[in-house]
């Protein structure tokens, strides 16, 4: 095989590996947080988890993709291994299904439908259709359904390319003498297991193995030996994903090799009776009939081991015993970037828990202005320092997540995120402000007047009903509630305003001091600060949903509408204070 031969083949080598990434890539963003939502809802049922593992991979086209989403899961808390033993054995079997898109390399004949079977004939006009949606529409789902079609069109390519590149070592005879090697066993199964591990994904390496076989000089008795070491070296990008994992991260690792391991092991006994027996097995394979291997054997395979798999849970727990301490979970795994859609969704998850807590520390926090209690006030610096913690870990996160391939309305909710965030953190603060406030009144030993106590009872239902609006408007994704919350703020400030000058009339006629005014004054400061918090978190989750993050833009006209004016005077007439007394 001269230079200008081995130049082709890995020129094709590197076009199949393109395709197969652009092709991956594009059905990760078409299927979204849906591969979440599928996965995260298993049952306790392994033949469910199968069928799902099975699906998702065939959607995806990796089941290294697959399985590094499981391992973020189980990593992430959100998954057990039990749960996750179907799914390993589906993905094995999903993979087969690039064998089954790469077969039609291998259709001979000409005539009727055989010629559009050939990727000849099918190729160009996919890659053509591909092209045009991807330059003429705006719509991100065409776009993407564009991209399947010139990732896979590119695969094809690579395909062909390397078919055309071995063609001549059909008559070679230093590759003849190779491939008869490859009929004993231990040579195929190590060759079979360099490819998968060097090029990481079993996939490209059956591919490689099908152009192989379109020279007619690999044989079943060859090719079955290799398909096994394939098998097993997929296993490769799975154990170095688990490398710093929780332990049942590596468990579930360890258990993807072991039915690798067993499943080549159960193929390879059957083998050599066949090998024995049956007649065919000298005879020349081509990309179909690899499929089919592929195919059978993965299934073969699941057959067996699928009624065994607590017995490989039972072998991964004794390889890798429990430790005394329990091990705590990352939600922020950073496996799961490999699907951004999917780390995504866990962002938000984590954001709605900073915002619970800031909530929680703000309850707490107020209810130290009535009544002081030591337990309240260290879960108040507990729950604050959670905050400052999360918001630092989930906001190096998301910046990270920011370059990965992200789709137009997925790159708008990690913008959200990261500006939402930041409120929750804030709102926090505040919330130990207000503590800190509760202290003072506690050493000094003073107390505020039952006018003062009842107006900033007022004050602080009107904060906290805010809150929950804003809140609940992003748990909930309801903008129709978010839009509730500014005319509830300007109340808030105007009730500060009122309460201040309620204060200062009292300060006159002898009635309060002024050391009490600056607690109350500081008091009412930080509530009207968590008003503008949550002001801010409805104005984001507004503009959002209308394609911008221009929060002045909302912010300074809502005030001009119909709508505003007639909620802000129902929220005005229900949040009034008190009447003053002379």
């Amino acid at each position: 095989m001269d230079g200008w031969r081995i130049l082709d083949l890995l020129g094709g080598i590197a076009l199949f590996l393109y395709g197969m990434e652009l092709l991956g890539a594009a059905l990760k963003k078409l299927a979204g947080g849906r591969m979440q939502t599928t996965l995260e809802h298993l049952t306790s049922s392994r033949a469910r988890g199968f069928l799902l593992g099975l699906v998702v991979t065939a959607v995806i086209q990796s089941s290294s993709a697959t399985m590094v989403m499981v391992l973020g899961f189980i990593n992430s808390g959100l998954m057990q291994l039990a749960q996750a033993c179907g799914v390993i054995i589906g993905a094995n079997v999903g993979t087969t299904v690039t064998a089954w898109l790469l077969s039609t390399a291998g259709v001979t004949g000409t005539g009727g439908a055989l010629n559009f079977l050939k990727p000849s004939a099918f190729v160009p006009a996919l890659a053509v259709i591909g092209i045009l949606q991807r330059m003429l529409s705006k719509r991100e789902r065409t776009r993407n359904i564009a991209a399947i079609l010139l990732g896979f069109s590119v695969l094809m390519l690579g395909m062909e390319a390397m078919s055309g590149a071995v063609e001549p070592l059909s008559s070679d005879p230093a590759f003849l003498k190779l491939t008869g090697m490859f009929s004993s066993p231990i040579p195929g199964l190590m060759i079979g297991m360099a490819m998968t591990a060097v090029l990481q994904s079993s996939s490209a390496a059956v591919g490689i193995l099908q152009a192989l076989s379109m020279t007619g000089a690999i044989s079943f008795s060859a090719a079955i030996p290799i398909l096994m070491g394939q098998n097993i070296g997929a296993s490769a990008p799975v154990l170095l994903s688990a490398i710093g994992g929780r332990r049942e991260t590596k468990r579930a690792a360890l258990m993807y090799l072991l039915f690798n391991v067993f499943g080549a092991a159960i193929v390879m006994a059957a083998y050599w009776p066949a090998r024995a027996l049956v007649s065919g097995m000298d005879a020349a394979v081509n990309p179909l009939s690899l499929a089919w291997l592929h195919t059978g054997s993965k299934l073969l395979m699941t057959a067996i081991l699928m009624p065994a798999s607590g017995a490989m849970m039972y072998i991964a727990h004794l390889l890798i015993p429990d430790r005394d301490a329990a091990e705590a979970g990352d939600a922020l795994d950073e496996r799961l970037l490999e699907t951004p859609a999917v780390a995504l969704e866990q962002c938000r998850k984590m954001a709605l828990g900073m915002a619970e807590a800031a909530r929680r520390a703000l309850m707490s926090g107020m209810a130290l202005l009535k009544e002081w209690s030591d337990e309240r006030a260290r879960e108040v610096d507990r729950l604050e320092e959670r905050l400052d913690r999360d918001e630092d870990g989930l906001g190096t996160y998301l910046v990270r997540l920011s370059d990965c391939a992200l789709s137009p309305a997925e790159s708008r909710e990690n913008a959200l995120l990261l500006h939402l965030i930041g409120d929750f953190e804030r709102i926090g603060d505040h919330a130990v402000n207000l503590k800190e406030a509760a202290e003072e009144l506690r050493e000094k030993r003073i107390q505020f007047s039952e006018e003062a106590a009842a107006e900033l009872d007022v004050l602080m239902r009107a904060v906290r009903d805010l809150l929950d609006a804003a809140i609940g408007a992003f748990a909930e994704g309801d903008t129709a509630r978010a839009r509730r919350v500014e005319p509830l703020e300007q109340v808030v400030d105007d009730l500060t305003k009122e309460l201040k000058s309620r204060h200062i009339d009292r300060l006159r006629g002898g009635k309060c001091t002024i050391e009490l005014g600056f607690v109350l004054a500081d008091a009412a400061a930080n509530l009207e600060r968590v008003a503008d918090h949550c002001s801010n978190v409805a104005a984001a989750l507004i503009e959002t949903a209308l394609g911008s993050m221009d929060l002045h833009d909302y912010t300074e006209h809502v005030g001009e509408s119909a709508e505003f004016r007639e909620q802000y005077h129902k929220d005005r007439a229900e949040y009034a204070l008190p009447a003053a007394r002379r």
